[in-house]
């Protein structure tokens, strides 16, 4: 697609977002975000915690290298498991749609019945149990933690099982599925090493190509509500964690961020939590693994960067590029594509001058990092798309 389309889709779509809503009624909204004074940087206890986890992260990838030569962790658009005895795994690619099942074993014999358990636990387990079940996560919540880091348990959501199942599926669905698609002559063999006795089986399993927005349904009244609470359209908010994660609530990336808007534990999430509640916390990942926890942190990040960080540049189209350019790589990285000494009044003169396609147009070529660059395109698009399915408010279901 082409930027000039690009740009006709993001007009569009913010016009008519925005069609009934005055010039006085943004103006409120400004306010409603009244200054903060968030601390300006992590304190050395939190930096501390953040060497300890990298730590708890290697050395547990290492311990995979025992049995697996591509030792995967959680990524943005897959979340990976390990058995306790690592010699198992499942790996559910929120992007691709598949589930690709592993085990190492000695026989089809005790590789069909591990792949089994593996596969019944995947598509039925909840953020909460697969949380807790997960040896990685165990080791990090030994860690002594910051004592301003919020770190509740988490609630149980489905993963799969409300894209696989009508609503609370009987036993007998469960194994009817499972006999289905776990047959011997689909099952992979793959020798790990000469000297070993050992194989590695796996099984490749297509997930439903509407996946994603059976994924977003799960969401729907979340987000309808953010968008109303924090007046921001909810296309953008949909767009955004189908961009940052596929709808994955394990995503982690190596910011790190976590969960479905990859949120960052750093001083913008400390503003943005003391914003919201009141308290100058920072979330843990326990607390961002949470759908709606996280939805709310994002939201809450955006609608301070449109109508607080941002709020100075006067075309609301042109706002929308840098709010979500500057929600992927930062307000520093947004200002230093307008200005080589990263000059707040430089940025904000030259953007105010331009017309919105310029900003756009000059965005595409000066912002430092491709992934920003194709970020935004993306966000764009998917903005088009969530409006045709849920409308401005987020309220409508129409199939995507």
């Amino acid at each position: 697609m082409s930027p000039k389309q690009i740009l006709l889709i993001a007009t569009l779509v913010y016009s008519a977002l925005y069609a009934n809503t005055t010039d006085a009624q943004q103006q409120i909204a400004i306010m409603k975000a009244p200054p903060l004074t968030p601390s300006i940087e992590l304190t050395a206890e939190s930096k501390d915690y953040d060497e300890k986890l990298a730590k708890v992260y290697s050395l547990y990838q290492q311990e995979l290298q025992r049995y697996w030569s591509d030792p995967r962790l959680n990524s943005k658009e897959s979340w990976v498991s390990y058995t306790p005895d690592q010699k198992s795994r499942s790996t559910v690619d929120f992007l691709q749609k598949e589930i690709i099942l592993e085990t190492i074993t000695s026989n089809m014999t005790s590789a069909q019945s591990n792949l089994r358990n593996l596969l019944r636990r995947t598509i039925t387990v909840n953020t909460k149990e697969a949380f807790e079940q997960d040896p990685l996560q165990m080791r990090v919540m030994r860690l002594i933690r910051p004592k301003n880091m919020l770190h509740p348990i988490l609630k149980g959501e489905p993963i799969l099982a409300d894209i696989l199942f009508s609503e609370d599926p009987a036993p007998e669905e469960i194994e009817r599925y499972i006999e289905e698609v776990l047959k011997t002559d689909r099952i992979e063999q793959a020798p790990l090493d000469v000297e070993e006795k050992e194989h590695r089986y796996s099984i490749h399993i297509a997930l439903p190509q509407e996946m994603l927005h059976r994924r977003s349904m799960t969401y729907q009244t979340s987000i309808a509500g953010l968008s109303q609470r924090f007046e921001l359209p909810a296309p953008l908010i949909f767009s955004i964690i189908h961009t940052e994660s596929s709808y994955n609530p394990f995503a982690t990336s190596y910011l790190p961020g976590y969960g479905l808007m990859q949120v960052v534990p750093d001083k913008n999430t400390e503003e943005t939590y003391l914003f919201l509640h009141e308290q100058a916390l920072i979330p843990s990942a326990q607390y961002l693994y949470d759908g709606n926890n996280n939805i709310e942190m994002g939201s809450g990040h955006l609608h301070l960067l449109y109508y607080r960080h941002l709020k100075d540049i006067e075309d609301k189209n042109s706002r929308l590029y840098c709010t979500i350019a500057a929600y992927n790589a930062g307000i520093s990285a947004l200002t230093a594509a307008f200005s080589e000494k990263g000059d707040t009044q430089e940025f904000l003169t030259k953007v105010n001058t331009m017309s919105a396609p310029e900003v756009y147009a000059y965005l595409h070529e000066h912002l430092h990092y491709d992934t920003t660059k194709a970020y935004l395109q993306r966000v764009i698009e998917g903005m088009l798309i969530y409006y045709k399915a849920y409308g401005e408010d987020g309220r409508r279901i129409q199939n995507i």
